[in-house]
């Protein structure tokens, strides 16, 4: 006798982690963007990170060989007490499940140091 129920659909997958596009998705929810005009994520070694930003994060606490999501975000920046057009920079464990820090910046200027990093994600 056939089943008189259709059968139940699989779950929605769960957003994607440890991915470029988990990276970017967790960085705009996180710096609290809206009206994204521009976004793209790096994986790049914490050295690299502290050479071509200048930025240190945990204190300087992380070994320079680990993996570090790079995101950068352009649209309205929503987390001031007045909105405003900007970026923002999310730094990210590799598997997402952290974020190391945020940095937001008002004005149209997408951050001049981010194109020159160099990418390792494989996707």
């Amino acid at each position: 006798m056939a089943p008189t129920t259709p059968p139940t659909p699989p779950p929605a997958a769960a957003p994607s982690q440890g991915t470029r596009q988990g990276a970017v998705d967790k960085a705009i929810a996180g710096s609290k963007l809206s009206a994204v005009t521009r976004s793209q994520a790096k994986l790049v070694p914490y050295a690299e990170l502290k050479k071509a930003a200048n930025r240190l994060l945990l204190a300087d606490a992380l070994p320079g060989e680990v993996p570090v999501w790079v995101v950068a975000v352009s649209g309205t920046v929503t987390a001031l007490s007045e909105p405003a057009i900007g970026h923002a920079v999310a730094y990210l464990n590799k598997d997402q499940h952290a974020s190391l820090a945020y940095d937001l910046h008002t004005g149209t200027a997408w951050p001049a140091w981010f194109d020159g990093l160099a990418d390792q994600a494989t996707e």
